[in-house]
């Protein structure tokens, strides 16, 4: 027998369960996605081994025996491994909340350290923001117990208009504190463009003039004359020098009624009433610069001399027939206004010094005079008719008025009488373009 014939053939090892379908990403060697943890001793260790062998992933039984089974391949041991297999794949491919960390493969810790940093980021930014807030809000409170400090310690004028204007502009309450602080240092000066504010510096302006004006907004919170003429409107009336004549008071409606009526867009004609009182006057000759003439002397007698300063022997002439008497200074002012019915405010179209001598004769005079000024300048087609003529309780205007409104009965072409015709007792009698006579009914009742 030959030596070949006689050699015993030894059996074949067993190879192990070989792992091909593992759940790794791409370009991810499959040992990368192992649960190499659960290969220690523990509670988790697995039952059985894994080894990596040229590349190639393979699971042995602890129960190996250490023999190839059928067709060369794994014992009987090593090929029931599948079905743990497949659940340890399981794990692997899909990561469930709440799993131990010693269930992890490599992969799966590495994106569980990933997500920490990425919640560990978030809450240190959420540190920082509301450590920032943190700040801000403190600052704030800071900044409002400044103010409040600043409010109770210091007095700075106008310091309500400093702090709405402040507030509608969005001001932050640290810009509002410099604010105070340049207005106590009177760097910066708050000055209010409320009414009140406009009426206060025009009082000052009629009592002092622009000087006072310009001193006290150079020291308190008061409108400087820039400003004030900015905001208001001011109406120039052409005072009466001499006799009243139909050429001033046309001029007078023109610039106070007139012209202020087209600016502010009022077309609706409206009926209109004429106002006629006295006021108060300081008795007093006065330069005006405009005509080069003195005003100031009553109308009924300044004819009597002429007001006009040609030379050094007018105003000689002036001041002897002041002392003669021929001439007086003006006791009161007369005023005629016309208010327009459906609006606020009158309308000045007349100022005649008075030395408070006028009869029935010279009223009648004022009445028709303004009457007629009023149609001639066209304001009828522009404002509106005269619809009346109003007066206080004297007696020589109330006589006056009779003679001048009670003269003509109610045509009956008037729109009106066939309403008024119907109410007995009622006074049908008007004067020249249906102008009725009317009363203030506060001097009625004194009277």
């Amino acid at each position: 027998m030959s030596q070949a014939s006689t050699a015993i053939i030894a059996p074949l090892q067993c190879p192990g369960f070989q792992i091909i379908d593992w759940p790794n990403p791409v370009g991810t060697p499959t040992h990368a996605n192992l649960p190499w943890l659960r290969l220690a001793e523990g509670p988790d260790k697995l039952s059985f081994d894994i080894e990596v062998i040229s590349r190639n992933t393979l699971a042995r039984s602890f129960d190996c025996t250490q023999k190839a089974g059928n067709d060369a391949g794994p014992c009987n041991f090593c090929v029931h491994l599948e079905p743990k297999l497949k659940a340890l794949a399981e794990n692997a491919r899909v990561r469930r909340p709440h799993t131990r960390h010693g269930l992890l493969t490599p992969l799966q810790l590495v994106k569980v350290i990933h997500k920490r940093d990425q919640n560990m980021n978030a809450l240190k930014l959420w540190g920082l923001n509301d450590s920032r807030k943190i700040r801000c809000l403190l600052s704030e409170l800071e900044d409002h117990t400044s103010l409040v400090m600043a409010l109770a310690q210091s007095n700075v004028p106008w310091l309500r208009n400093l702090l709405q204007t402040a507030l509608r502009n969005g001001t932050s309450i640290s810009a509002i504190l410099r604010k105070i602080e340049e207005a106590l240092e009177r760097g910066y000066r708050p000055q209010g463009h409320s009414q009140e504010a406009l009426n206060l510096s025009l009082l000052i302006l009629r009592l002092g003039g622009q000087g006072l004006l310009y001193s006290l907004n150079q020291f308190l919170a008061i409108l400087s004359p820039r400003t004030l003429y900015r905001h208001t409107s001011f109406v120039k009336i052409v005072p009466t020098v001499g006799r009243i004549t139909q050429d001033v008071i046309q001029q007078n409606i023109t610039s106070v009624a007139l012209v202020p009526h087209a600016t502010a867009g009022l077309m609706t004609l409206r009926g209109v009433s004429l106002l006629v009182d006295k006021t108060a006057l300081e008795e007093a000759a006065v330069y005006l610069p405009q005509s080069n003439s003195i005003g100031g002397l009553c109308w009924t007698h300044s004819s009597c001399v002429d007001v006009t300063l040609n030379n050094y022997h007018s105003a000689l002439n002036i001041a002897n027939a002041l002392k003669a008497g021929r001439v007086h200074l003006g006791k009161e002012i007369m005023v005629v206004g016309a208010h327009v019915f459906g609006e606020d405010g009158l309308y000045p179209i007349l100022a005649a010094p008075t030395c408070k001598s006028e009869d029935a004769s010279d009223m009648e005079f004022i009445f028709n005079t303004t009457i007629n000024s009023w149609y001639a300048s066209g304001a009828d087609k522009e404002i509106g008719p005269v619809w009346s003529f109003t007066t206080d309780g004297d007696a020589t205007r109330r006589k006056a008025g009779h003679r001048t409104f009670l003269q003509t009965p109610l045509p009956l072409t008037s729109p009106l009488y066939g309403t008024l015709s119907n109410l007995p007792g009622l006074n049908l009698l008007t004067g020249a373009h249906e102008i009725t006579l009317n009363f203030d009914y506060k001097h009625s009742l004194q009277a």
